[in-house]
């Protein structure tokens, strides 16, 4: 439309609407100097586009055939709520496709070939972080195409309520405000379960391939929920130890946890109610159907309401305009206010019980019962200096370097260049470097 206009103003309107329409697209393509992108089909070259295959063609392939770096495929998982109902779940699997005849597809063969165990040996499953301004998925998106690039098989997971599947999201819109972190838990407790039973179902490897294993990276309040799973299921399987039915957690072999947080500051304005009551408050307020209630809408999914959520989450640190576009697409979702945006504001997403010596502690339990050990990546700290206040990542590293463990295998310390609550998203390349470098070291 923009050459549309240029061409109008630059000639009589009557001369123009005058012509035919393929005419008028050649008249606008030969003024403009462009290709036009309004001729009808008729009209077209048949070589004005490349193939869906061609556009997205590696580019070292342009004097070849198109290869393919890595597919990402859609599947489901059947998650069981307290109440007894069973909700599918969506969540993303990404690998490079198989050599040979498959790098000679284009990428919709490339997904109906059947995967082959990762070149790596390596499962990694991806937990994003949590907020009310949040990339939901494609947090983890740029982590996963990484990771599958250097030959390990990724798992992108989503939080129900922070999704584009509109069932997921009011899965748990009867759930009560104050329940919804333990309904999480045991979310968070199938899923990894399930996945580690998709590894373990997998016919034999061929000799000599590496056994398989399954790491679990999580960010934000995921990372705490992750540590909380995989220590109930490492529970379960001590219990259990020989039992056919705990054989397959014994895939799990590794924990990372980048920028771990667990505590919300909650605002001065509903300070007077308590968190339930405030979230049931605010949704019910958003969810009403009066021309005030309408007004408090727009103004809570506006562009500086999402500016202000996005500095919150993320420390102040302003994102990159791709991250913006993801977060301000999944802002204004359908779901519901009272289990999303209210849970989250108020701190009903909260691990229960959690504190920096809480976490330190059942991290030290959990490390040495995965072959892999455990990672912690934080944020650098602001201004440069040693530690940080309550309830930071910063105070949780320095609690874990004062145990002898940190100096094993067993345990693994990292500092990432960014000063971000959600580093991974700031510094990709350098989180991504340190997690292939610690599964790298994995035992196969």
């Amino acid at each position: 439309m923009r050459f549309l206009e240029y061409a109008v103003r630059s000639t009589t309107q009557r001369s123009i609407l005058s012509l035919a329409p393929a005419t008028q697209c050649r008249f606008i393509a030969r003024r403009t100097g462009t290709l036009s992108a309004l001729s009808p089909p008729s009209a077209r070259s048949s070589t004005r586009l490349p193939s869906i295959g061609q556009r997205w063609a590696s580019p070292l392939a342009a004097a070849g055939a198109m290869t393919t770096d890595s597919t990402f495929r859609y599947k489901s998982f059947d998650w069981e709520v307290s109440n007894g109902q069973v909700q599918s779940i969506d969540y993303i699997l990404a690998q490079q496709p198989a050599g040979g005849e498959t790098a000679q597809r284009d990428a919709l063969s490339a997904l109906e070939e059947k995967l082959p165990r990762p070149t790596s040996g390596c499962s990694v499953l991806l937990i994003p972080s949590v907020s009310v301004a949040c990339g939901g998925k494609e947090e983890m998106r740029p982590l996963a195409s990484g990771l599958a690039q250097r030959g390990h098989r990724c798992y992108i997971l989503e939080w129900p309520g922070w999704s584009v599947d509109t069932h997921a999201n009011f899965a748990l819109v009867q759930c009560k405000p104050e329940e919804l972190s333990a309904e999480y838990e045991d979310f968070w407790c199938q899923m990894v379960e399930h996945i580690a039973k998709e590894e373990s179902s997998e016919e034999a490897c061929k000799e000599g391939d590496a056994k398989p294993q399954l790491c679990v990276v999580a960010a934000g309040h995921g990372a705490t929920y992750a540590l909380r799973a995989v220590r109930r299921l490492l529970a379960y399987a001590n219990e259990g130890a020989g039992s056919a039915d705990t054989a397959h957690l014994r895939t799990l072999t590794g924990l990372a946890l980048l920028a771990p947080s667990w505590r919300t500051q909650r605002g001065q304005l509903w300070s007077y109610l308590t968190p339930a009551q405030a979230s049931r408050r605010l949704g019910s307020w958003l969810h009403a159907d009066t021309r005030l209630s309408k007004y408090a809408l727009a103004l809570h999914l506006s562009e500086r309401s999402l500016r202000r959520k996005l500095l919150a989450a993320r420390g102040g640190v302003p994102p990159s305009e791709i991250l913006k576009a993801t977060a301000s697409w999944l802002f204004r979702r359908d779901r519901p206010y009272v289990q999303t945006d209210g849970a989250t504001l108020f701190g009903l997403l909260d691990p229960p019980n959690s504190s920096a010596e809480t976490l330190a502690a059942e991290l030290l339990e959990v490390a040495p019962q995965l072959s892999s050990g455990a990672m912690l990546l934080r944020p650098e700290t602001p201004g440069g200096s040693s530690g940080g206040p309550s309830g930071t990542p910063e105070q949780l590293a320095e609690l874990l370097a004062a145990n002898p463990l940190a100096k094993t295998p067993a345990l693994n310390l990292g500092v990432l260049p960014s000063k971000s609550k959600l580093p991974h998203e700031d510094a990709p390349s350098a989180t991504l470097a340190a997690l292939d470098a610690w599964l790298a070291k994995s035992p196969s």
